[in-house]
């Protein structure tokens, strides 16, 4: 059995790892060595660019554009975001309690309602898997 801590942690390495490969195939195939690139919509197609201010197509479909919004960049910095919000909720006295949320007067059990909504983004229920 492994914890929703577990699972989260496996959850945010697989979106790094995607992001980070997305990311890499931009740069091979745009010749770029920089990184924070972003992709957005030109002609009805993604594109990969460093500076994407003014240069989305109107024509570009939503679908496009809700890729392009989610590119590699935005989504390694929400996997850091999830990261330090994972750190700060660790379990205190054997995993009974969030160490963040509560305190030791008003303890909050562990995983606590930050943890379970987290992994609720990633399709991670609370409940232990098998």
């Amino acid at each position: 059995m492994s914890d929703i801590r577990d699972r989260l942690i496996a959850a945010i390495d697989e979106t790094e790892h995607i992001a980070n490969a997305a990311a890499e195939k931009a740069r091979e195939d745009y010749g770029d060595s920089r990184t924070g690139l972003h992709w957005i919509g030109i002609g009805g197609t993604l594109e990969a660019v460093d500076d994407p201010a003014g240069r989305a197509s109107a024509e570009f479909d939503k679908v496009g554009y809700h890729v392009a919004h989610h590119d590699p960049a935005s989504v390694l910095r929400r996997c850091a975001a999830d990261r330090k919000l994972l750190e700060l909720h660790e379990p205190q006295g054997s995993r009974k309690y969030c160490g963040e949320c509560g305190g030791t007067d008003y303890p909050v059990s562990w995983p606590c309602p930050t943890l379970q909504y987290l992994a609720e983004g990633y399709g991670i229920s609370a409940a232990p898997s098998e």
